[in-house]
């Protein structure tokens, strides 16, 4: 075969790839047991689908357009870039290489009463307020790095004595090992401050800081969400297991 007809043959190639329905490929894309991809639209260079819950009744948590990262195709990694519509919102680009997954450009923001029964320690907690991440690059795998910021704001929980709370942030790093954090109060009568660690291999997380109440009554609410009355206004370590989605 001539150097043109194997140019010919590549571009043929491009095309079928292109060309072949998201539909077959989308809906098995590893996701959480509690997340699923539906209404799936499109090829795999740009479409269209639904992000939902599976738990009973399912609801809708983003309509999703997508359409295939260029900048990752350029490093050799399949990457796309979404944009969602809904309780989750947002933009964020994705892409999977050979023992890693980058995001980069993320603006995420999403009500915690449709995410947080999703959220390991919230399920069965009544999250109100609002969430939102940022980050600009964070990868994962063998050599993570980078991080980002998740704030929440007018946090509220069902068992809190006064809603909201207040609006706390995060700011973690990625490393091989897992992330560090640090979390810090922006506003309200809940005061939480300090930070820990991640462990990926053990799935721990640690915490070590204060929790302190301006006028609040915190022994039985501190009770509920699993601290002990003897922390208050003392200094608190925590090492817990993170359960899985």
């Amino acid at each position: 075969m001539s150097r043109y007809g194997l140019i010919a043959f590549a571009g043929y190639l491009v095309f079928l790839a292109a060309t072949v329905p998201a539909r077959l490929v989308l809906p098995h894309v590893g996701l959480p047991p509690s997340l699923a991809i539906t209404e799936v639209r499109g090829s795999i260079w740009s479409g269209q689908a639904v992000l939902t819950t599976t738990a009973q009744p399912a609801s809708i948590l983003s309509r999703v357009r997508f359409h295939v990262w260029l900048g990752a195709l350029l490093h050799g990694r399949w990457g796309y870039v979404l944009h969602g519509q809904g309780p989750l919102a947002g933009d964020v680009s994705v892409a999977v290489g050979r023992h890693r997954i980058e995001l980069a450009d993320m603006v995420l923001k999403a009500t915690a009463g449709s995410v947080g029964p999703l959220v390991p320690g919230l399920r069965d907690a009544g999250a109100s307020g609002a969430f939102v991440m940022r980050d600009r690059d964070w990868v994962m795998g063998a050599h993570a790095h980078g991080g980002g910021q998740l704030s929440w704001h007018d946090a509220g929980l069902v068992a809190a004595p006064v809603d909201p709370l207040g609006s706390y942030r995060v700011t973690f790093t990625m490393t091989p090992a897992g992330a560090v954090y640090r979390i810090r109060t922006l506003t309200g009568r809940l005061t939480i401050t300090g930070g820990g660690h991640y462990e990926a291999a053990s799935r721990m997380v640690s915490f070590r800081g204060f929790v302190t109440g301006h006028g609040l009554r915190l022994q039985g609410f501190l009770r509920s969400v699993g601290f002990f009355a003897r922390h208050v206004g003392r200094p608190i370590r925590l090492r817990l297991p993170v359960a899985a989605l």
